[in-house]
């Protein structure tokens, strides 16, 4: 973003669209043509260049001047404090530029990365508040994986989170998956006694699984009741879901992310042979740069490829598309999350010795988040178990037992791999009872259409998850703070 600021064409059109509003008296002077400017940026001469949009800055009338020319004014300084590495200043100078003319994007977006060159994500939430509640243009242009990280990071304090979140409600950010977002953010706002606006929020959550999240959780009954929800069809719910996503993906011009989309509702459906169609288009013409989107997109894509061959028992297939996957660059270094779905194959497959190999090094790092680390030493202690290695299967579990918080789901399964029935039962009454994992403690314990081919783990992990769920102590637990239902999709074992 900072080069681009500076870049030949950019400069020349900052300054056509800022500085030819100066013809309006009384306004400071004006860079003319802009030349000796552009000239002093394309030498380098960044200190010259500043001086300039210095005297400019310093007339008696800038400051009531039209705010498309402040803003670019100081747009221009903030990139040239960039590159003087004067970064306080170049904040402060984009700040002003925001400020002085919301609509300028280029400022917003410019601040945003700027205040995450050091991956602060408070001070990062904290100007995408504001940016969210000042610059209508910006809620239309940000990439939604963007505001998905920042929302939903759990190293924002919880004061901060909220605002963020009421400011994307508040000022209508809407985009296609947003439903975790509110969720948080209706929990927030029930802690609250904020009726109404969690009325709001119950009100624009649409989807098939954010409407069953609000029918299976019964501290949303009198929000449903209060909004004039109904028990939805989910089965069409689902099915108008799936036409979305296949008009999305069809439209022309439509972003790789759309196959994705659409690859990832046609797994949840179990119709495999499709998603072998829409990954194989999307894989036609492979993205050369790995930093961008595209690659990142395919990697999924041939995940999603390996996970369907996976249902429909064509496993050797799988392998090579999952391995293909794994071995594609992620941000110029290792893949991490495709590196541990190539060690959940091997161990799906029975290959316990290789799963190992897959997830070795896999600990707590700058490159690896705790998640991830739940989801490898998930692989490490089902793979140890089929191995007879009883220290490595001790020492898997402790971890997994540790910090079950970090990724429930792991620690779940594998305690199916061994065999731990009563230790299952524990974890889920325990997350039935936790506010934050309630909800997703209860959606593992619907049922859901049956998997594919599946092999002797999936089988073997399966019938340990239907004895505890059976239990009685697992469903009063469960009939305590929620229902059963019966939907027409995968569960998250598969």
């Amino acid at each position: 973003m900072f080069k681009r600021i500076l870049a030949p064409t950019m400069v020349g059109f900052l300054l056509a669209a800022g500085m030819t509003e100066a013809t309006a008296a009384p306004q400071p002077p004006t860079l003319a043509s802009g030349e000796e400017f552009e000239a002093a940026i394309a030498e380098g001469r960044y200190d010259d260049a500043l001086g300039m949009l210095d005297a400019i800055q310093a007339h008696p009338n800038f400051r009531s001047a039209q705010p498309q020319m402040r803003a670019t004014v100081l747009l221009l300084r903030g990139g040239l404090l960039v590159e003087l590495q004067r970064r306080e200043e170049a904040i402060e100078a984009f700040r002003e530029a925001a400020l002085a003319n919301p609509e300028a994007s280029e400022a917003w977006f410019s601040l945003l990365e700027l205040v995450g060159l050091d991956l602060d994500h408070t001070a990062m939430a904290r100007v995408l508040t504001e940016a969210v509640q000042r610059s209508p243009r910006l809620r239309e242009e940000i990439v939604d994986d963007y505001v998905y990280f920042i929302a939903q990071s759990e190293e924002v304090p919880d004061d901060v989170a909220f605002e963020l979140r009421a400011a994307l409600f508040d000022y209508g950010w809407r985009a296609r998956h947003d439903d975790g977002i509110w969720f948080r953010h209706l929990n927030d706002l029930m802690e609250r006694d904020d009726d109404q606006r969690a009325l709001a929020v119950v009100r624009e959550i649409e989807s098939p699984s954010g409407q069953a999240r609000l029918l299976a959780a019964r501290r949303y009954d009198g929000l449903r009741e209060a909004a004039g929800l109904t028990e939805p069809d989910f089965t069409a719910l689902t099915l108008e879901d799936l036409e979305r996503d296949r008009a999305a993906a069809a439209e022309t011009g439509a972003p790789l992310s759309t196959r994705l989309d659409l690859s990832t509702t046609l797994m949840d459906l179990g119709h495999y042979e499709e998603v072998l169609a829409v990954t194989e288009a999307g894989l036609a013409s492979l993205e050369s740069d790995d930093a961008s989107e595209d690659w990142s997109t395919q990697t999924w894509l041939m995940n999603y490829r390996s996970r369907a061959l996976m249902e429909l028992g064509r496993h050797d297939e799988a392998l090579l598309e999952q391995q293909r996957a794994a071995g594609r660059l992620e941000n110029g270094g290792r893949n991490i999350s495709q590196t541990i779905n190539l060690g959940w194959t091997y161990l799906r497959l029975g290959r316990s010795e290789e799963a190992m190999t897959a997830v070795a090094g896999m600990v707590a790092g700058d490159d690896i988040s705790a998640y991830g680390v739940m989801q490898a030493v998930q692989v490490r202690a089902c793979a140890a178990h089929a191995l007879g290695d009883t220290t490595t299967v001790e020492a898997s579990m402790a971890h997994l037992s540790g910090n079950w918080d970090d990724a429930p789901g792991a620690y779940l399964e594998a305690l199916a791999c061994v065999g731990d029935i009563d230790g299952m039962a524990e974890l889920t009454i325990r997350r039935l009872g936790d506010p934050d994992h309630v909800d997703q403690a209860l959606a593992d314990l619907h049922d859901y259409l049956e998997p594919g081919v599946q092999t002797e783990h999936d089988r073997r992990v399966r019938a340990a998850l239907i004895e505890m769920r059976s239990r009685d102590d697992v469903i009063a637990a469960r009939d305590a703070v929620g229902r059963q239902l019966t939907l027409p999709t995968r569960g998250s074992q598969f």
